[in-house]
């Protein structure tokens, strides 16, 4: 899996940080893996590159990971109620031999935009600190 350090990134990991030394003698604030796959109804998997956000709704911060080739992700997390969205990776249609998008070829995502955001997703997840943290995320096609 690739790692991508984004400031979002440096931003929750400087919070849990400063949060850790708040908590020195009674054990930290507890920390959870969250893992699972994107993919389609029929089961089908989205290529690489696509963005799960966990965004907490009592913590006000977010913790994300990018899918690999077999659509898995995996984070680390706080327990608690979280929102989500999945951002698709684009696909550009047909390139030419330089690399270049051909004339009139369009962008547009795997999945639906209406993943993409909080109003629309209608994805909510419960990471917990006992037991599996496992969500399988389904998408509809653009």
């Amino acid at each position: 899996m690739q790692l991508h350090i984004t400031c979002e990134r440096i931003f929750a990991l400087a919070t849990l940080v400063l949060f850790s030394g708040m908590f020195v003698g009674c054990g930290g604030p507890t920390l959870c893996d969250v893992t699972g796959v994107v993919k389609y109804p029929d089961g089908e998997t989205l290529p690489q590159g696509g963005r799960v956000v966990f965004n907490s709704v009592t913590l006000q911060e977010s913790f994300d990971a990018y899918t690999n080739a077999e659509g898995k992700y995996q984070l680390i997390a706080p327990p608690g109620e979280y929102r989500v969205i999945f951002r698709a990776p684009m696909t550009t249609g047909k390139l030419n031999a330089q690399g270049e998008l051909e004339k009139g070829a369009t962008i547009k995502p795997y999945a639906s935009l209406k993943y993409a955001n909080y109003d629309t997703s209608g994805l909510s997840y419960t990471v917990t600190d006992s037991g599996d943290n496992v969500y399988e995320i389904i998408v509809d096609r653009p």
